[in-house]
Parts: structure tokens; sequence; C-alpha cells
């Protein structure tokens, strides 16, 4: 509100405020009249300034079902690994390379399958399958996997 400074109440209301007429029991039901009375008890209520709510995020449940892909990817790459390398002849050097070159990216996918399945539980985007994920990314490892697989056969008992 402005005053001028000799103080005269020549100035006229904006839009955001009201004037002393507009404040009526018509619009302002649980208060009385100026004479005392209350309004009629079944007068309708000024409508309430009323705001959406807010709609919760879906999780998005790609990330689970993505750790459980790139594991398969990384077991995949294994089994080519076992495929092209056999165990007892002699490999050409371009094989040799290609194996080695299979084996660390079966390293690095199975680890990548390992970490979004980890982030997958962490988060709540689809733990169930997250977990399946860190299980299948970690046995599909060739080195986990070989370790698993040497500790298996010591186990026999011939």
């Amino acid at each position: 509100m402005s005053f001028d400074v000799a103080g005269s109440s020549s100035r006229t209301p904006h839009a955001t405020e009201r004037s002393d007429d507009e404040f009526t029991t018509a619009s302002y039901p649980h208060q009385p009249a100026p004479d005392g009375a209350y309004p009629q008890l079944d007068a309708e209520p000024e409508p309430r300034t009323t705001y959406r709510s807010r709609r919760r995020a879906r999780k998005p449940k790609w990330l689970g079902w993505a750790a459980i892909l790139l594991s398969a990817i990384a077991a995949g790459l294994v089994v080519a690994i076992y495929a092209i390398a056999p165990a007892n002849a002699q490999l050409a050097p371009a094989a040799a390379l290609l194996t080695t070159a299979l084996l660390w990216t079966a390293v690095a996918v199975s680890g990548l399958a390992a970490v979004t399945g980890t982030v997958s539980v962490i988060a709540g985007w689809s733990r169930v399958a997250g977990a399946v994920g860190i299980v299948l990314g970690l046995t599909a490892n060739p080195f986990v996997l070989f370790t698993l697989v040497s500790g298996a056969s010591s186990l026999t008992p011939y």
C-alpha cells in the first residue's frame, strides 16, 4: 500500500487488493455478518484453490534387466573364448590375440553388469532383477568362473 505524503486517500486499489465493500459474508461464510448473525449453514462455500498433486516418478525397471543382459553378453563371450581356444592345441598368434581381447572384454562387461545390478538394488529399481544381474555378472567373469571350476574339480574323490 502506498500513501501520498499529504495523506490523501485518492488512490485506486490494485488488482491484487480488495476494497472494503468486497469483504462480505458471501465470500467468507465462516464469519458472522456485521449485525452479528451467522449466514445460512447450507450456503455454498467459496471454492478453494486446489493444486494438482505431484505424481510420484515411476522407477525405471530397465536397469536391473540391463544388468541381466550385460551378464548374458559376458557369458556369451566366455563361451566364445572356450570355442575359439581349444585346450590342447597350440594357438596361432591371431587366435591368441583374439582370445585375450575377448577375455578382457568379458571381464569388463561382467564387471559392468555387477555394478549396474548393484546400482539397481541400491536405488530400488527392479531389485530382484538387479540381484540376479549381480550374481550372473560375477559368475560370468572368466577369472571367477575359472576359480569356481578349479575349486569344484578339486572336490572330486579321485
